[in-house]
């Protein structure tokens, strides 16, 4: 078996595209999709109409009932909010490491003390 690297590039195209499949095979069959936006930092519930809604999930609440909407999202306002992505720790702790491996939205902004230095 092929050893597998989670920080490849295509592992995530992989799992995205996986992601993709079943979500849209979870909204053809009727059903709402949950999930968190990592580029908005956003709990969203979307529905087979393709309607979107900002929602809170309520701990401990039974199923069905563990979540209240905030507001409904316009198609573009889930995609559009700013976002900041901080990697941090301390020193050797892997955050040079893991941002030269990974692939994310953002990523031509990245500011990486570590390179800074080296000039």
């Amino acid at each position: 078996m092929a050893e597998l690297d989670i920080l490849s590039p295509e592992f995530t195209r992989e799992a995205e595209a996986a992601w993709d499949r079943a979500r849209n095979q979870a909204l053809a069959r009727g059903v709402p999709v949950f999930y968190r936006n990592d580029r908005t930092g956003l709990e969203i519930m979307e529905q087979p109409d393709g309607r979107r809604f900002e929602i809170r999930f309520i701990p401990g609440a039974p199923r069905g009932r563990n979540f209240e909407i905030i507001r409904e999202l316009a198609r573009a306002s889930a995609r559009s909010l700013p976002v900041l992505t901080v990697i941090a720790g301390p020193s050797g702790s892997g955050k040079s490491t893991l941002t030269s491996g990974l692939d994310f939205a953002g990523r031509e902004n990245l500011l990486d003390p570590t390179q800074l230095r080296a000039g």
